[in-house]
Formats: structure tokens, sequence, C-alpha cells
């Protein structure tokens, strides 16, 4: 039997061809566009307390006093309060934005050039809409290149576990991908964040996540400081001071498939059974055994 060597090697060819193109039809992308670092720092101020004009000419104003809607008396109707305070807060609120610009103004000033955090938040508001209630300022700090909007994410053809360590080093990240479904990705959107893909993505197919050291919150009551520039000074400082443990630590991103139905169905009744009337009880431990009789003294 002779066998044809060019015909051997014509059919290796075309086998390689349709390999080559079945590759190209299948080809992967994973397109994300740069992040805009100018992130915009989000800055509102919410409900304030209100309180009585300061009537004492012998005791000191407290300072925190300017957060308040100051009152020349409060009404005698509980329900009318609401409304007298949203008509008279223009002094406390301005007092407020002002407080939240110099607090900004500080840690923009001392942040460093290198830092991978960036001021994301800044409020003020009352812990409880009352008279003379507690005025704090709460803050957020977190990984830049996470939460900052990029122009398009675009996600063709990709393995999930592909697409989230793409994403991760876009962002990052260190991701940690269990070795489990592992479903191909298309995705594409425009001017979105790191943030918003990936839990976008996760969410279309069911998986849940976690992040860690991405985001630091951080606040302060005005009352426990006896100066503005006091009061300023601590809350910088407690803000700079979240940015840095996100620049000294490791952020990552835990990606887990969520409990089935079936496994969330079983788990309640395991709770539920348990201690209930008719539910058999555990075997009880098996009996010690006897100890051995003593020998026979000599």
């Amino acid at each position: 039997m002779k066998i044809n060597c060019m015909d051997r090697l014509t059919r290796i060819s075309c086998l390689c061809l349709a390999a080559a193109l079945l590759s190209l039809s299948a080809c992967r992308t994973a397109s994300i566009t740069p992040v805009n670092e100018n992130l915009d720092t989000t800055v509102q101020v919410k409900d304030l307390p209100y309180t009585t004009k300061w009537k004492d000419p012998k005791t000191e104003r407290p300072w925190c006093n300017d957060l308040m809607v100051e009152l020349d008396e409060i009404p005698a109707k509980p329900e009318q309060i609401k409304d007298v305070v949203e008509q008279n807060r223009g002094t406390a609120y301005r007092s407020a934005q002002s407080l939240i610009d110099e607090i900004k103004k500080l840690v923009e000033a001392e942040r460093d050039k290198d830092a991978k955090w960036t001021l994301l938040d800044l409020e003020a508001s009352a812990e409880k809409f009352e008279r003379n209630g507690v005025v704090r300022i709460a803050g957020e700090v977190g990984l830049t290149t996470l939460f900052a909007r990029r122009p398009e994410v675009l996600i063709e053809n990709v393995p999930l576990d592909l697409c989230m360590t793409r994403l991760g080093v876009q962002a990052g990240l260190r991701v940690n991908f269990p070795r489990i479904n592992n479903p191909i990705i298309n995705y594409k959107a425009s001017d979105i964040s790191t943030l918003e893909a990936i839990d976008a993505i996760l969410q279309q197919h069911g998986f849940e996540r976690q992040y860690t050291g991405v985001l630091v919150k951080g606040s302060l009551a005005l009352k426990d400081y006896p100066t503005r520039e006091q009061f300023i000074r601590a809350m910088a400082d407690k803000l700079l001071k979240a940015g840095h443990d996100i620049d000294r630590g490791l952020p990552s991103l835990l990606i887990s498939h969520p409990v089935t139905k079936d496994e969330q169905k079983e788990k309640k009744l395991e709770r539920t059974t348990v201690g209930k009337p008719g539910t058999p009880a555990p075997a009880p431990a098996p009996a010690p055994a006897p100890a051995p009789a003593p020998s026979p003294k000599k």
C-alpha cells in the first residue's frame, strides 16, 4: 500500500487552516480605556438640627451652633417645626458648606501626589433631627482607579475569570476567583467606573463579591472639639490616615457564587427545626467503658 506524502501534508495544512479560522472567529477582546483620575468629591449638606438664638451674654456661644438652624422661638406644634426650620436654614447650611470646603481643601493640599486614593464624599448632617441635636461631618476615601470613571469598557467573548482579572489589574485589585462556573462575558458600557462594570457583570451572571481595602469611612461630631480650627484639623487627619491605610494595604476582590435557593431552604429548615417538639433528639453519647477492677494486693 502506497501513501502519498503530498496528500497527507495537504490534509494537515487544511486542518491547521481550519483551526486558525476557528480561533479567529472566536477571538477575545478586552478593551478598557484609561481612567480619568480627576475624580470630584461629592459634597452634601443634609438635615441639620435646630436651636433657639443664643441670648446669654455671659457665656460664649458654642461654635457648633453655626451649623444649627437658629430660630427666635420653637413652634408649639411639632408638625410645624420642619417647615419653620426649612424656611430659616440658609445661614446654617452656608456655614456647613464652608466647613466642608475647608476640610476638603486641607485634605487635598496634604494628600501625596502619588497617592492611590481620592476623597470621594463629604457630608454634614444631624445624628437626629431634634432641638440642640448633634452635628457630624462624615467622609469617604476610596481607591481612585476603582471609583473613577472610564470612557468605555468593552468585553467580548472573554471567560469570566480572565475578564475579572483584567478589570482587577486596571483597578489595582488582587482578584480571588473560585474554580467554579466560568461563563463567557460580553459587555459594553460608556462613562462607567470599574466598580460599576465589575458589579454589573457579576450580578448579570449570578455571582457575589466582596471588596477589601478599597473604601474607608470616618466621621466626627462637632461638639467634641472646642474650636472650629481644631475640628477641621482633626477631620482632615482622620481622612488622611484613612487614605494612607489604602496606600499601605492590598486592595482585593473576592468573587463567590451565591447560595442556591435549595441551599437557602435547607439552611432555613435546619434553623427552624432545631429544638422544636417532635424533632428527633440527637443520639446519646456512648457510656464510658467501666474502669478495670483493681488488682488484688499481695
